[in-house]
């Protein structure tokens, strides 16, 4: 896969409600924020305290030495959601794969409309926004000093 050029001032601001992006001038710190590209689909995040969990997903069945639970079935979801924490290290969600697919599709297509907002400098390779950009010359206005200073 083709390595995407953009800007490497980027901060990533998508929710459960949808994707979204904000790009910075590589010179000013100008924001560009992409459209929100909402989330489709009820497996965007893999929430730890409202994790479904059943008994045919593999996790077996409790023994003597066993850390599972042998009681009700609360105790049994509880015990599988402390193990999911421990293995995410303790955050509040993970992501499925259907949503870093789908994160990864959303953050191509904002720097294709980021594209537009920014233009990379032929002198030193910075993106930088229209108030930062001499058309005329294809440079930054450090490069456009630089050259006449």
């Amino acid at each position: 896969m083709a390595k995407t050029k953009s800007t490497q001032n980027y901060r990533d601001l998508s929710t459960e409600a949808g994707f979204q992006f904000e790009f910075l001038c590589d010179r000013c710190g100008k924001i560009h924020v992409s459209d929100l590209q909402p989330v489709k689909g009820d497996e965007s995040y893999l929430w730890t305290d409202n994790v479904k969990i059943s008994p045919s997903m593999g996790l077996g069945t409790a023994d003597a030495g066993s850390s599972m639970p042998t009681g009700s079935a609360s105790h049994f979801m509880n015990a599988a959601k402390d193990r999911l924490r421990e293995e995410i290290g303790n955050e509040k969600r993970a992501h499925s794969a259907t949503w870093l697919k789908k994160h990864a599709s959303a953050f191509r297509r904002a720097v294709r409309e980021a594209k537009h907002q920014f233009h990379q400098c032929k002198g030193c390779g910075r993106w930088v926004g229209e108030d930062c950009w001499d058309q005329g010359q294809g440079l930054c206005k450090d490069c456009l000093e630089n050259q006449t200073g």
